[in-house]
């Protein structure tokens, strides 16, 4: 599972739906009290962001302004102007910032009354957290640098204040801008796992409790170690559970463990076939843990209380970690942590701001270098780089070979792609390399262009001429959309009493990053924004098999033919794929307009589109490209994309319910013009490619075409929905932020 930006497991086995079977009564009762929060939990929308943190609740007073600095140069260091604390003047304790960037390094050069946070520097990173009061701060946040580095992108800088930073009795407390948390440690030589879970509940801070801390990843881990002075053998808020019976279904899983609080409740991270010794880890392949050498063992082969259930982190100082009987002695104190979301956590009494800033580089290599011999000269052609670095390309720069030896450049203003290059020696060979100039400076060069031999003026020019390739991965959005259909009257409208709703038992994450179902309607997958993949019924979890992870928010999940297999794609346009699905391609490095809202794969699953909130569409692999919104001016964004079941064409729904089709795609209506109650989140083709439905964010639906009506949820105050899968021509399920369900029609 991967619940933050850094390593772990996209995606879980299973979950287990109570407290383990050899927790003590107190411990029963601990679980059951997560459970109530938990569900409580989900009745509130969760807002989450890839890499930003989160807004403060409550924070009416206390604030952070945002930089007026738009951009800085490859390698080059700006000072971020604009970025300002107020609103603190009466706190009592000393302002606690934490500062970090997605792209670059940040730095300091003022520090006059600040103290730099344990594990951290002044002088460059991705992050770093200090204290003091706040005019020192804000004397140090006028000196705020950052520094490209070497990449091309928008960097995310962003200043988070928190105006407690002791709690009184706890040794350390610094706050992870990787997971938008805050964790303290509490030194404590007596305490054991038990009483620690009860202690780190009683914790509060910004308005939230404390629990026993979770390690899901490397990052946390290494945040962890490095940045709460003195947490060496301290308890963290796993357990293991043994079973005779096997676990969930898998009678050779005698062993298990699993994370017991917080938004991570019940993810399980370790398997074992063995009762004692050192685990013999199995189905568990992507599960982070760092357990110590021969760990965990269940030194001793107890049971209950007796055994090792409990996990004792940072052994030592090394990271590693180890099982433990819960008075088993030589612990130092636990790790609390505080955040009620997988990122961030509706804290109080605090502040953040997010600052924007584009990180320019030089151009990438030309391609496609051609050279035509001419009467001492050459005339040549190029395609322009892929990537521009972020900056206009304002030149060529063309370097002629004679053999290895470079002769005099020749510079091409502004952004042809094509020169002729004079004063070459006739029946001499010549080719060329062509670099391309942005601000930043002149990016590598293409490859060396075919070889030529210039003629003498006398001579008769050459029969033929070789011409600039044309070609770039993706297909581009066209400017003139075709057939965007006008306001119809809906053939059904939404009725305002749902029939056959079920709700399901609610799973411990939000799940807003896209829905898809299994070709046979026996299951589906709902993935957060931060990559995690729930699957639900026949629906499995599969490894990662190419095109890496989405580098950005999540915001779409399509599945293969045969249900073996998905993509996940990022609001970036970056693509990556599980399972059986092959890797086609992706926007990564490419500069949107605007940013990816839905990934669909064709029917044979060799290609997929992309379609982003301005309507443009890119299509990979065997997916043909029929038109898009392009440039058009739209009144509402594009939120949903739907292809034809024969691929030849797709629909694309705006939020306002403007139905826009391309290819052999039809308009059979919209709500475009008509009044909603809640904005269009998704549409759903039909079965025989002759109609479709919309749904809204209130479970309205409205069938047009050939698509038959079997219900909706309409205004009866039940939770948002984000999606709509589609059971053939039988019905319909409209599924909600959590992974809730609501069936309408035959559904399995």
């Amino acid at each position: 599972m991967e619940p933050y930006p850094d390593g772990g497991r996209a995606g879980m086995h299973r979950s287990p739906v109570g407290p383990p079977e050899s927790s003590s009564p107190k411990v029963r009762a601990q679980f059951v009290s997560l459970a109530r929060r938990t569900m409580a939990l989900f009745g509130v929308t969760l807002l989450c962001a890839w890499g930003l943190a989160a807004s403060r609740a409550g924070a009416t007073s206390p604030a952070v302004t945002e930089s007026t600095v738009t951009s800085v140069q490859d390698n080059q260091s700006v000072t971020l102007t604009g970025i300002a604390v107020s609103g603190f003047e009466g706190a009592a304790n000393p302002l606690l910032v934490s500062v970090s960037t997605t792209m670059g390094t940040v730095s300091m050069t003022e520090t006059t009354g600040l103290t730099i946070s344990d594990g951290y520097t002044f002088s460059g990173g991705s992050s770093f957290s200090f204290t003091g009061d706040e005019d020192d701060v804000n004397t140090g946040l006028a000196s705020l640098q950052l520094t490209g580095g070497g990449s091309e992108g928008d960097a995310t800088v962003v200043v988070d204040v928190s105006a407690e930073p002791s709690l009184g009795g706890g040794d350390s407390l610094a706050y992870d801008s990787g997971t938008g948390h805050y964790y303290e440690y509490v030194s404590d030589s007596d305490v054991t796992w038990t009483s620690a879970a009860t202690d780190a509940e009683g914790l509060t801070y910004e308005g939230q409790s404390g629990y026993l801390a979770a390690i899901p990843n490397a990052a946390v881990n290494t945040f962890v170690t490095d940045h709460l002075n003195g947490a060496e053998n301290v308890w963290a808020g796993g357990m293991g559970t043994l079973t005779e019976d096997g676990y969930g279904g898998d009678p050779s899983v005698v062993r298990y463990w699993t994370w017991l609080y917080g938004p991570l409740a019940g993810q399980v991270f370790t398997e074992c076939t063995n009762w004692t010794n050192t685990c013999d880890h199995i189905d568990d392949v992507g599960d982070y843990y760092d357990w110590n050498s021969g760990e965990p063992n269940n030194d001793g082969g107890g049971e209950g209380d007796d055994a090792e259930p409990y996990i004792e982190i940072n052994y030592g100082g090394s990271g590693d970690w180890n099982d433990y009987p819960s008075n088993g002695g030589g612990i130092d104190g636990y790790v609390a942590e505080f955040g009620n979301l997988i990122y961030g956590g509706d804290f109080s009494g605090g502040a953040s701001s997010s600052s924007v800033v584009a990180l320019t580089t030089t151009p990438g290599a030309p391609t496609a270098a051609t050279a035509t011999a001419g009467a001492g000269s050459a005339s040549l052609g190029w395609s322009a780089p892929a990537d521009d670095g972020g900056s206009t390309i304002t030149s060529y720069v063309i370097t002629p070979y004679i053999g290895a030896t470079a002769q005099t450049i020749v510079t091409v203003s502004g952004g042809s792609t094509s020169a002729v290059v004079a004063g070459l020696s006739p029946g001499i060979s010549y080719t060329f390399t062509i670099k391309a100039v942005n601000a930043d400076g002149a990016g590598p060069p293409s490859p060396a262009s075919t070889a030529v031999t210039p003629y003498a003026p006398a001579y008769p020019a050459p029969s033929t001429a070789s011409t600039a390739s044309t070609a770039s991965t993706a297909s581009t959005a066209s400017t003139t959309p075709t057939g965007p259909t006008t306001a119809t009257t809906p053939t059904t409208v939404a009725s305002t009493s749902p029939t056959g709703v079920s709700i399901p038992t609610v799973i411990p994450a939000p799940t807003t990053g896209g829905v898809a179902a299994t070709p046979d309607g026996d299951g589906y997958w709902t993935v957060t924004p931060l990559g995690i993949v729930v699957p639900h019924g026949g629906a499995d979890v599969y490894e990662n098999a190419g095109g890496g992870t989405p580098g950005a928010q999540v915001v779409g999940i399509g599945a293969t033919r045969n249900g073996l297999g998905y993509w996940l794609a990022g609001s970036n346009g970056s693509v990556a794929a599980f399972g059986d699905a092959h890797y086609y391609g992706s926007m990564t490095g490419r500069r949107l307009n605007r940013p990816i809202v839905q990934l669909a794969g064709t029917p044979d699953a060799l290609g997929y589109w992309m379609a982003a909130s301005d309507g443009g569409v890119f299509s990979f692999g065997d997916a043909r490209f029929y038109g898009s919104l392009g440039n058009e001016r739209l009144k509402s964004p594009v939120v949903g994309m739907s292809p034809l079941p024969s691929g030849d064409g797709y629909v694309l729904v705006s939020a306002n319910g403007g139905v826009f089709p391309f290819g052999g795609a039809r308009g059979y209506g919209s709500m475009q013009g008509k009044r909603l109650n809640r904005p269009i989140v998704g549409i759903v083709e039909a079965p025989d490619g002759r109609g479709y439905w919309l749904v809204a964010a209130d479970g309205g639906v409205f069938a047009f075409g050939s698509a038959h009506f079997y219900g909706s949820l309409g205004a009866t105050g039940k939770q948002p929905i984000t999606a709509m899968i589609a059971n053939g021509d039988f019905g319909y399920r409209l599924v909600g932020p959590r992974g809730a369900l609501y069936d309408f029609g035959a559904n399995p």
